[in-house]
């Protein structure tokens, strides 16, 4: 890269060679990004490339830094609305016009650094604000790359503002990087997060659209307070319910496909807020997808033995027809019409919906049977569960 450098300093400031085409820089910010010289890169970026003066490094803003207006940008607000740039860079040979490489590269030489990154690419997007070709997909990614890792959710939503604005759609892997960044960090917005959506919606395919709300759903986390924070309201886990509801209701409104851990996501957090009614919704539909599982069964368990206010605990019968239903208890059925031959014919079936018994839905069943005063039920579920155990030994 030194020598690189020195080649292109001599032919410049030497030989007086014209430069025309951003090439040779965006190959050598690349070199220097290798090299971890970034403190070189900014030379050379300050040195060989067009950005707006009122938006240049050393100002205390840029674009990407500043407030702008509100918390979700609509498709239609203008990129850049500072007064278009005056210098006279446009008249000097020794500077050219970035390219979307430009913006790819630079975001490689400061991927440790994302200040100097936005700071270089706010610049250059200022200047070239009515260019739709300044980024394109790999530029988009690098800067949503950028926002994702530095946790700059308004900065990513300016990222998403500037795909609409150049017509430059993302990959969804971006997309689905900043709408789970804009959930964590953006307070709960609901219009930030429906904002992404409509974007994501509008540029990719319905089958792309719900793969990218079942991976947030998935792997999205709100995190806590910190220590010199007031507790949010409302606090991280209701704050993460009605973001998994408000994606959930955003597929089905559309026909989207919510995949099964998405359901399980969204199961365990219902039942974590007491709601076991929401809770056994979605344990059924895993159920009707042979996708149930042992810790969904015990999330249901437990949120009937605990519901939160207003709820109230169902009637055991029920509590006690889902634990039969998931494990292949006969809890239910009188020893005489359990007639011998008949289970045996049923068992295969039956089997193949059950799910492992668990100490927390066996002793939450049990507590409530107990706690509505149906002993002999409580006897019975005993003497199933030790049966079924016996047959899975």
């Amino acid at each position: 890269w030194a020598h690189a450098l020195k080649v292109l300093n001599e032919a410049v400031e030497v030989h007086k060679v014209p430069m025309s085409k951003p090439s040779t820089v965006n190959h050598l910010l690349g070199m220097l990004g290798r090299a971890n010289q970034q403190e070189e890169a900014a030379k050379v970026l300050e040195r060989f490339v067009r950005m707006d003066s009122s938006k240049a490094p050393s100002a205390s803003s840029n674009y990407f830094g500043e407030e702008s207006g509100p918390l979700a940008p609509t498709c239609t607000e203008q990129i850049g609305e500072q007064k278009e740039n005056t210098s006279n860079d446009q008249g000097n040979t020794t500077k050219v016009e970035a390219n979307a490489h430009t913006i790819t590269q630079l975001c490689v030489a400061f991927r440790h650094q994302w200040q100097q990154a936005l700071t270089f690419a706010g610049a250059i997007i200022a200047r070239n604000k009515h260019n739709p070709r300044i980024v394109d997909g790999v530029a988009l990614a690098k800067l949503s790359l950028v926002c994702s890792e530095a946790s700059l959710w308004r900065e990513a939503l300016k990222v998403v503002e500037l795909s609409e604005e150049t017509h430059t759609p993302m990959d969804p892997a971006s997309y689905a990087a900043i709408s789970k960044l804009v959930a964590e960090q953006a307070g709960g917005s609901d219009s930030s997060t429906s904002y992404v959506a409509a974007c994501i919606r509008r540029h990719h395919s319905p089958e792309v659209f719900s793969k990218v709300l079942n991976t947030v759903m998935q792997t999205v986390n709100i995190p806590p307070p910190s220590s010199n924070e007031s507790l949010p309201e409302p606090a991280e886990d209701e704050r993460l319910l009605q973001l998994l509801d408000m994606h959930y209701q955003t597929l089905m409104a559309n026909h989207g496909h919510v995949e099964s851990a998405s359901l399980q996501r969204l199961l365990e957090a219902h039942c974590k807020n007491g709601d076991w009614v929401s809770g056994l919704r979605f344990l059924n539909q895993l159920q009707a997808r042979n996708a149930a599982t042992t810790a969904g069964h015990d999330a249901v368990q437990y949120s009937m033995l605990e519901p939160k206010t207003p709820l109230r605990p169902p009637k055991w019968e029920l509590a006690v027809e889902v634990y039969d239903s998931l494990t292949g208890c006969r809890t239910m059925l009188s020893d005489e019409s359990v007639d011998e031959e008949q289970s045996s014919a049923e068992e295969p079936q039956q089997r193949k919906l059950t799910v492992a018994i668990s100490e927390v839905a066996f002793r939450s069943c049990l507590r409530l049977c107990f706690s509505q005063g149906a002993t002999d039920a409580a006897q019975k579920l005993l003497r199933t569960t030790m049966k079924r155990r016996s047959e899975e030994r």
